[in-house]
């Protein structure tokens, strides 16, 4: 099958290959069957190994939108209440998470850097220093519009130093460069099928530590952690409209030293 080729001139989606487009032209399938769940499963796993995670301590949460989805659903569930999130931002990426908080009010610090050069580690150490309330950091790996590649493995250890979780937008830079979610000191890894994977838009997913199967939208006191490490009390809060009760969590084992 040939199919005429566009180019696309724009920052995402890919432009997909015939074999991509053919992959579509599949028999019908029941998304209540056996056949769909194992496509599913594999289709998680796959994802898993692509950020160099494990299937003991890591799972695919898969969603059906762009990438900002992945942002939206990120910051909704991970920040408990009083507390705030640091958004890192060198970027119009991270610029869009901003936007989120202030759409949803959610509490945060923006740490604005030059947008043409990489986050300095540094500046990073010093708003964690002056805010012991910050418990979740955001930022982007890779900025589309400009190039700029993020230090995040430098970025993340200082965000675990201070008993922080780390979120990290890959959305560009996923199957593209070297990025190892447990190496680089990531708890939560955004990205979505349109750019690295070079597949069709539309869908999404974060790569996230075992126990957050299920994203909560508040939890009290520290969020969802990293593989290895204790979140007291982890719990679904209610969201608005929602009708659901507490449900607490099992915690993963104490946290270490050594990271």
């Amino acid at each position: 099958m040939k199919i005429k080729r566009n180019i696309l001139l724009n920052p995402g989606p890919a432009t997909t290959t015939d074999t991509v487009k053919a992959a579509l032209l599949a028999p019908d399938m029941c998304h209540r069957e056996q056949d769909f769940v194992d496509v599913i499963e594999k289709l998680r796993k796959d994802l898993v190994k692509i950020a160099h995670g494990n299937d003991k301590d890591h799972v695919a949460v898969l969603f059906s939108g762009s990438g900002t989805i992945n942002m939206d659903v990120a910051l909704n569930s991970l920040l408990p209440d009083s507390k705030k999130v640091l958004i890192i931002n060198n970027g119009a990426y991270s610029s869009r998470a901003v936007d989120i908080c202030k759409y949803y009010g959610l509490s945060y610090i923006e740490l604005k850097l030059d947008f043409t050069a990489p986050i300095e580690p540094g500046k990073v150490k010093e708003v964690l220093n002056d805010n012991p309330d910050i418990t979740l950091v955001y930022t982007t790996h890779h900025e589309t519009g400009s190039g700029i590649l993020n230090d995040i493995r430098s970025i993340g250890k200082i965000v675990h130093e201070h008993q922080a979780v780390f979120v990290v937008d890959a959305t560009s830079s996923f199957a593209l460069v070297p990025l190892d979610i447990v190496i680089d000191n990531v708890d939560f890894l955004l990205a979505s099928a349109q750019k690295g994977i070079a597949a069709m838009p539309g869908f999404g997913w974060i790569v996230a530590p075992d126990i957050c199967r299920l994203f909560v939208r508040r939890n009290a006191g520290r969020p969802c952690c990293r593989p290895g490490r204790s979140a007291p009390g982890i719990r679904a809060s209610r969201a608005p409209g929602a009708d659901r009760s507490l449900t607490r969590y099992k915690s993963i084992s104490p946290h270490t030293d050594n990271e």
